[in-house]
């Protein structure tokens, strides 16, 4: 790696200042010629010249600093200035130097934080005798827990007893959720995912996104997600099976409302493997029809294939079917869902309401 001297350079401050040390032409894209006059360093969320920010074991994020001129304008110094931490044991700061674990094929970029142990540590920024600090409290999560999300709708749902099951051809999204100071926070983007012991006859997993694509019917597979920082792992076993039979769920206002011309109802197609146990959301592999796609239809909103949006007043039915067995070389077998009778009508909107949200429940700790 080339690394660049900036000692000597305050000598030839400013005339320099903007060509040497900014890379730079001019001065006139950040500040007009005016000079520095302080540095700030922004907190993870965030806030900008923060005092303290609070980060989580496993989950990297990452500080920024601000460089200040006098006449009121103001660069991202991030790249520029040089990271340090107080503690290292409690927490890392990259400076573009600190290689990535595993694979070890690139560098972070500079102000990534990695929480190493619970503790505080005094995270600092300088550049060109300017200065600036914040401390860092890491904590620990209270737990981490998967969800099993349609890659369509992006409606997560619970995977009761850690294990699930999915048809030929289907796919499901796997989604980690911690538990940060009592909240429920998206994890995703730190989480990478694979099999314990893969089998792609079976089924394939995407190592970023979590996405599940079953193939056939086998011994059940282990998926693990992992974080790189730490070594928490949560676990969920996902079984292949057959399909025997599908059911449309039409949504719940519709047993008692007609849909109203203009809006949109979403209809959820589940899969049943034919023992009563539970069943498999598989809205995404379903194909939607309508009797009379003058009134409804689907397949009018891009990507959204399992939303029937009203046309105009009549009536009609919707069916979906599925078909399972299918493969490179065999056509499989289609599966209908029965019909479920549709009425529209035209109305006028005279207000509406606002309920308040139902609170995450409480999760147990991760083993």
């Amino acid at each position: 790696m080339i690394k660049f001297r900036l000692s000597g350079v305050r000598a030839l401050l400013p005339l320099l200042f903007c060509a040497s040390l900014l890379g730079l032409s001019g001065c006139d894209p950040i500040g007009s010629g005016s000079g520095p006059v302080r540095l700030v360093v922004n907190s993870p969320d965030g806030t900008v010249d923060a005092a303290s920010g609070r980060v989580f074991q496993c989950l990297r994020t990452a500080v920024s600093a601000t460089l200040v001129f006098d006449d009121g304008g103001a660069a991202d110094f991030t790249q520029r200035v040089r990271w340090t931490s107080s503690n290292p044991d409690v927490v890392r700061v990259s400076n573009g130097d600190e290689p990535l674990p595993l694979p070890a094929v690139g560098f972070y970029t500079p102000g990534v934080l990695t929480p190493v142990a619970p503790g505080t540590s005094t995270v600092t920024a300088t550049f060109s005798g300017f200065s600036d600090s914040i401390v860092i409290t890491v904590g620990t999560p209270s737990s981490f827990f998967v969800q099993a999300k349609n890659p369509q709708t992006n409606i997560a749902t619970d995977i009761p007893g850690g294990a699930m099951r999915i048809g030929p051809n289907t796919a499901i999204d796997l989604d980690v959720q911690a538990i940060l100071d009592g909240a429920t926070v998206n994890v995703d983007a730190a989480a990478a995912w694979a099999f314990v012991t893969p089998n792609t006859a079976v089924a394939t997993i995407d190592p970023a996104s979590g996405v599940i694509v079953g193939v056939a019917p086998g011994d059940p597979l282990t998926a693990r997600v992992s974080f790189a920082s730490c070594s928490s792992t949560v676990d969920t076993a996902i079984t292949v099976a057959p399909i025997t039979a599908i059911t449309m769920v039409p949504p719940p206002a519709l047993a008692t409302d007609p849909l109203i011309v203009g809006n949109t109802q979403p209809f959820t197609v589940l899969a049943d493997f034919g023992d009563g146990g539970p069943q498999q959301d598989i809205s995404i592999q379903a194909v939607f029809t309508s009797t009379d796609t003058a009134v409804a239809a689907f397949n009018l909103v891009p990507g959204i294939t399992n939303l029937l949006s009203s046309l105009t007043a009549g009536s009609a039915s919707v069916s979906a079917t599925f078909t399972v067995g299918k493969t490179d070389t065999a056509p499989g077998t289609v599966l209908p869902t029965q019909s479920v009778p549709i009425t529209t009508v035209v109305d006028v909107l005279t207000g509406i309401s606002m309920a308040p949200a139902t609170p995450p429940r409480s999760r147990p700790a991760a083993t």
